[in-house]
């Protein structure tokens, strides 16, 4: 018996789509939701992202810029020990999602060639009335940095989060600036006039912050590379 033609495309596009979800739900199943092939796998048959992104800058980008904001703020120092979410730093996102529950937005991104997975959480919350985000961020599995990121705050924190760690300061404080105890654990304080970040910081895990330099170094060495190579081009060019 012949098949109607739109009968045809009928069947092979419900096979082309339940291929798709067989293919997801054997990933979930192996990796679970939230890990870097089911979201892969879901960004090729789908072309967006499952869970809604917690930022759109690239993650190592945003990371890079924070420790070379790192050596330009004012360090402050402080005896008082720093801690991040009931002292969760370490933790797994095995154990945040147990605690928290499914996260609002949900980032990753793997760097394969320097052993790198990178992944973020993201909660909502509440300052003053108005939403807040916090954010968790974990390299191979590990949380090494946590942060409220506040926006249209009437009263920023900065005062607050001084006088919980007793920071003593000869002069005023500025916008941005940086918390340091004796140990590895550090904060970031960072107000542009519309966007107040407080970052939590875990210094300790030195090999992290090595590869992720060696990776941009890479990076930018490639760029320039390219540049170099485009030069003869655009010479080329203009002499014709």
């Amino acid at each position: 018996l012949l098949i109607p033609a739109a009968t045809l495309l009928i069947i092979i596009g419900l096979s082309i789509y339940f291929r798709k979800i067989i293919h997801l739900t054997i990933t979930r199943i192996i990796y679970g939701k939230y890990s870097f092939h089911f979201v892969s796998v879901y960004k090729n048959y789908f072309i967006r992202n499952p869970f809604q992104y917690c930022f759109r800058e690239d993650l190592t980008q945003k990371i890079q810029i924070l420790t070379d904001d790192l050596n330009n703020y004012e360090c402050l120092k402080t005896e008082t020990s720093i801690e991040f979410d009931e002292g969760s730093f370490g933790d797994s996102f095995k154990q945040l999602k147990k605690r928290k529950g499914d996260p609002y937005c949900y980032n990753v991104l793997d760097i394969k060639a320097k052993d790198l997975r990178f992944e973020v959480a993201g909660y909502q919350c509440s300052n003053q009335g108005k939403n807040c985000l916090i954010l968790f961020y974990f390299a191979n599995d590990e949380l090494f940095m946590g942060e409220y990121v506040h926006k249209n705050v009437v009263d920023p924190p900065k005062n607050k989060i001084l006088h919980n760690y007793k920071v003593k300061a000869e002069a005023e404080v500025p916008d941005n600036f940086i918390i340091q105890n004796s140990g590895s654990k550090m904060i970031s304080y960072s107000d542009n006039g519309f966007t107040i970040d407080v970052k939590y910081i875990d210094m300790g895990n030195n090999s992290l912050f090595e590869k992720l330099k060696a990776y941009h170094e890479g990076l930018e060495n490639k760029i320039s590379v390219k540049k170099q190579g485009l030069k003869p081009m655009i010479a080329s060019v203009s002499q014709s």
